[in-house]
């Protein structure tokens, strides 16, 4: 319990299956919130305001730190459903990028303090172990910077998802991406409900859960501003009552 690592980017996927669209809300994997801890044989011990990423870590297996993370991140949302649950860790990313034969981005904005040649503006093409330090990099020293980290990385998402359907049928990159990185997976989700996800276009706007990053007393806090999120919640998933 507390050992298999915490949830580094946590991002809801959002599907309107009348557009046919995929909206990317991404959570602060610090947002504080209300945690459950459990003991060693599995009992709940008591639930403590902290860090949402901690939720994962006190699963025993990766299955249970999924059904963990998907329950309090849906609490988190008052309480909004989530069907289904994907984690992966990061070796993951090494292994379906190399299996492209790696990935090439243009990138956004300045990133020269992970690499002295991605500056704002430069296309470059990134093997396994560069994609997973892009993915993965953070200056521990500076606050607010998993903020930044999470922005990289929802942008990354978006890019190889795009990458990965001009390479191809994305129905095909997706069962091949399952099978080639299926020892770092743990999902509740079918992969043919997986691989629906190719009839789908993904808005390039990434949504966040509205908040404000504060310095702790060990690691940056991200407290959420619940009236905004209240408002987000709502244009995200409901429509005016005619």
């Amino acid at each position: 319990m507390g050992n298999q690592g915490r949830a580094d980017a946590v991002v809801l996927f959002i599907l309107d299956k009348t557009a046919k669209t995929t909206q990317a809300l991404a959570i602060s994997r610090n947002a504080m919130t209300e945690v459950d801890i459990y003991k060693g044989n599995g009992d709940l011990a008591y639930s403590g305001v902290m860090q949402i990423n901690m939720q994962y870590a006190f699963g025993d297996s990766p299955a249970r730190g999924n059904f963990l993370m998907k329950r309090t991140v849906s609490e988190l949302l008052y309480d909004t459903r989530i069907d289904g649950c994907l984690s992966m860790t990061m070796e993951g990313i090494a292994v379906i990028v190399d299996g492209m034969g790696g990935i090439t981005i243009t990138l956004p904005k300045d990133y020269t303090d992970i690499d002295e040649s991605y500056a704002a503006g430069a296309t470059v093409t990134l093997d396994g172990a560069a994609a997973e330090r892009f993915v993965r990099y953070r200056d521990i020293n500076i606050p607010g910077s998993a903020e930044d980290r999470l922005e990289r990385q929802s942008w990354f998402v978006h890019t190889l998802f795009r990458q990965m359907k001009e390479q191809g049928n994305l129905e095909e990159q997706l069962d091949w991406m399952l099978e080639t990185a299926e020892e770092y997976i743990e999902t509740d989700v079918d992969a043919e409900t997986i691989k629906m996800l190719a009839d789908y276009q993904m808005l390039d706007e990434t949504e966040k859960v509205p908040g404000t990053n504060k310095a702790g007393n060990f690691h940056d806090e991200y407290y959420v501003d619940e009236l905004a999120l209240r408002a987000q919640i709502v244009k995200l998933f409901y429509t005016p009552a005619e």
